[in-house]
């Protein structure tokens, strides 16, 4: 009866964690998401509705805190993007799941049923959503560049980026032979910072600066 006990005290944490995550980045998100004020241990003020930010300047009250900060970091390195809609759906999946381990089913009948869930989505972004772009549709890149730069660079600013990074892309692109299919070499790619200079400043060259 104790373990019992322990157990529903444990799943109640977990969803105190999921809950206090969700109630923080949810309103973040999105276009029409509200920014965030926050004030480092340094008494730095910083504004931004970028999920990545957020996530790193929270603090980890425990291991399920943590183990949610964790993805929203790991998928900012790998993907630059969708910070904030990977963790809403982590805490969302898990929800639905204690509720379900409230209602005795078996944990590997839920997990199965989320990883069937997950190939028929990924059947359906594939096969119905997905839409083919060919390396000179810069229009098409430009839309993709300023949907991820959005919730990072603000106003006037988000379109001149954008189409700083889709030339930068193209610049270093490579079409395979006999494919529609074309690879960028993204470690060419540097970032010059300027001081004194403004951000509108910014632009693309072609070329090596020394």
């Amino acid at each position: 009866m104790e373990q019992i006990n322990e157990y529903k005290g444990v799943r109640e944490k977990v969803l105190k964690s999921c809950q206090e995550i969700n109630s923080i980045l949810k309103s973040s998100l999105g276009p029409v998401g509200f920014d965030k004020i926050i004030i480092d241990n340094l008494g730095e003020i910083i504004i931004t509705n970028d999920g990545a930010k957020i996530s790193n300047t929270l603090k980890q009250k425990d291991h399920f805190s943590h183990l949610f900060l964790d993805v929203a970091l790991r998928q900012d390195r790998q993907v630059g993007d969708g910070t904030t809609s990977v963790v809403l759906v982590a805490v969302e999946l898990l929800h639905r799941g204690l509720k379900l381990l409230n209602d005795n089913i078996h944990p590997s009948l839920i997990i199965s049923s989320y990883r069937l869930a997950m190939s028929f989505c990924t059947f359906l972004i594939r096969k119905k959503l997905s839409v083919k772009i060919k390396s000179k549709q810069s229009s098409k890149l430009l839309a993709v560049a300023m949907t991820c730069l959005q919730s990072k660079i603000s106003g006037l600013n988000c379109r001149k980026f954008a189409k700083i990074a889709v030339e930068a892309v193209l610049s270093v692109s490579m079409a395979k032979k006999k494919e529609a299919q074309f690879k960028s070499q993204i470690g060419l790619i540097k970032y010059v910072k300027i001081e004194g200079q403004n951000i509108s400043s910014s632009r693309m060259i072609d070329g090596i600066i020394l």
